[in-house]
């Protein structure tokens, strides 16, 4: 089945406080300070990437050619709400999807979105076929409300990244280790 995901906004707020990573490397110049902002972004980008996962929240597009059978599994957990779902029609145009006709399940891991009854989802009917599911995911609006284990990863990874400032962006042994049963396998 094709599937297409795009982040259509980007987080808000970084997943980690500049002023705990500035007392982690214990920085107190004011432009050393600022230069960690850049560093705690690209951290956070690396990790998602890894346990694909959204640390802090951030909007989703995902498409797909038609419904699979049973439930659409929305990567990028934890899922916060799916905002919209809508279908192609034969005109090309997107039609809203009825939220009576789904279930959202934001407890599950990654989030599912299944139908009331195997045929109570409209099917797409253009030329290419489009499903479009809109969400919201990750652990809430600020960097507080990330686990602190993610935070400790971000923390270590910009640490080693400024200590060795030689091009290597792989996340370190003991950042992938503290977040090991995060990462989101197959999706």
């Amino acid at each position: 089945m094709r599937a297409s995901l795009k982040r259509i906004d980007a987080p808000a707020a970084p997943a980690v406080a500049t002023q705990a990573v500035a007392a982690h490397l214990r920085l107190e110049d004011a432009d050393a300070i600022a230069g960690l902002e850049p560093l705690i972004a690209q951290a956070t980008e690396a990790l998602e990437r890894h346990l694909r996962r959204a640390l802090i929240e951030q909007r989703f597009r995902l498409r797909l050619g038609q419904w699979p059978l049973g439930a659409v599994r929305l990567p990028r957990p934890p899922l916060i709400a799916v905002d919209a779902v809508t279908v192609t029609d034969a005109q090309g145009t997107e039609q809203p999807v009825d939220p009576a006709l789904y279930h959202v399940d934001t407890d599950a891991e990654p989030g599912l979105l299944t139908p009331v009854r195997a045929s109570a989802l409209p099917a797409p009917q253009g030329p290419a076929g489009a499903v479009t599911l809109t969400f919201t995911a990750g652990y809430g609006a600020g960097w507080n409300q990330v686990p602190d284990d993610l935070r400790g990863a971000i923390v270590m990874t910009v640490a080693h990244w400024y200590d060795r400032r030689d091009g290597d962006t792989a996340l370190p042994p003991g950042a992938r280790a503290l977040v090991a049963g995060y990462r989101m396998i197959g999706l």
